[in-house]
């Protein structure tokens, strides 16, 4: 099954489809090495107050879901919609690379119980 992505905004976003599917291309190309294994991914971009009161910093959240794992998310802000996408892709590849997926949570339960040795 191909792995499935989601995108979704608030309301302050100008050209929600054509950013939607923006990402939709930049998240499976980033997550590329990796399609296998995950099953969906949620991003989800929203404006908030940045660091003066007439500044926009915008948020983007994504949440990987490999099979048999728990969800693995990454958050990344910036005054800029690509910078905080870019960001949180970015950081949500690094977590990937940094782990096995290949076990599940049962398969790695049973072989943390296993003593050494036996």
């Amino acid at each position: 099954m191909p792995m499935m992505i989601l995108v979704t905004t608030d309301e302050t976003i100008d050209h929600p489809e054509e950013i939607s599917h923006r990402m939709d291309a930049e998240c499976r190309s980033v997550l590329a090495p990796f399609q296998e294994r995950i099953d969906r991914v949620e991003i989800r971009l929203v404006a908030g107050t940045g660091p003066t009161p007439d500044a926009i910093e915008w948020r983007c959240d994504i949440r990987a879901s490999a099979k048999g794992r728990s969800p693995l998310g990454a958050t990344h802000k910036s005054r800029a919609v690509h910078e905080a996408y870019e960001g949180a892709t970015e950081q949500l590849r690094a977590l990937l690379e940094g782990i096995d997926l290949s076990q599940t949570r049962t398969e790695r339960s049973s072989t943390e119980k296993t003593p050494a040795g036996a």
